[in-house]
């Protein structure tokens, strides 16, 4: 068992030993970062009302 140690040395936080391509992970999660971006933004808007908020309306 030699990967995980390697892995831990260079800084990899997730070890696949048969993977050759090393930016494949990092990909990966840039990919499920934007993902997930897209939905929190279409949640805020879908949430999204045409009359001001009561938080925002200051008594009037």
């Amino acid at each position: 068992m030699t990967a995980s140690p390697a892995a831990l040395e260079t800084g990899e936080v997730v070890c696949v030993p048969g993977l050759a391509d090393a930016e494949a992970v990092a990909r990966l999660a840039d990919a499920e970062a934007v993902a997930r971006l897209a939905e929190a933004e279409l949640n805020l808007r879908s949430g999204s009302g045409s009359r001001v908020a009561p938080r925002y309306s200051h008594g009037e």
